[in-house]
């Protein structure tokens, strides 16, 4: 298991890739703007469906809509 110190540096560059790639701070609550931290990663594909189908049966699933922003542009090969 890593140290506690390597594992608060690497969480910290994970949440800064995902910031500069999608220019989104993933560990910002999108509705308050408070900080937010991983508590589990759940790997279990099995579990993960689980999840995922009781949330759509409750309706607590939210529904995405297409990407907002500009589009990329097309690049002729």
């Amino acid at each position: 298991m890593a140290a506690p110190r390597v594992t608060c540096r690497l969480r910290r560059r994970w949440s800064q890739l995902i910031k500069r790639i999608y220019e989104i701070d993933p560990l910002v609550c999108p509705r308050c703007g408070g900080e937010m931290r991983v508590v589990a990663f759940i790997l279990d594909h099995d579990v993960v469906d689980a999840i995922l189908r009781h949330l759509e049966r409750t309706g607590r699933h939210p529904e995405r809509g297409p990407p907002q922003g500009e589009a990329l542009p097309v690049v002729a090969s």
